[in-house]
């Protein structure tokens, strides 16, 4: 995650964020630190379905209600489970 927002701040290019990623907090994780897309791969070989479970988690989390934190920036009130 940290060479991640390392570069994302540098570089003109897309960054992926590649390793690691078994679930949709860690897809978050990886948007949040400036990745503009995330690579789910490991996890495929022993969790077969991981990837869709991550789609629909993350559409889960982008229908959610968005409430104030006080700053600039949103937080969701639904949890991903």
């Amino acid at each position: 995650l940290a060479a991640v927002t390392r570069l994302a701040s540098r570089l003109s290019i897309p960054v992926i964020g590649i390793g690691g990623v078994a679930s949709s907090e860690d897809v978050l994780e990886y948007l949040c630190a400036g990745a503009a897309a995330v690579q789910v791969g490991t996890a495929n070989f022993y969790r077969p379905g991981i990837t869709a479970e991550i789609i629909r988690e993350l559409g889960e989390v982008q229908r959610a209600p968005r409430r104030p934190t006080g700053g600039n920036s949103l937080s969701r009130d639904s949890e991903l489970s």
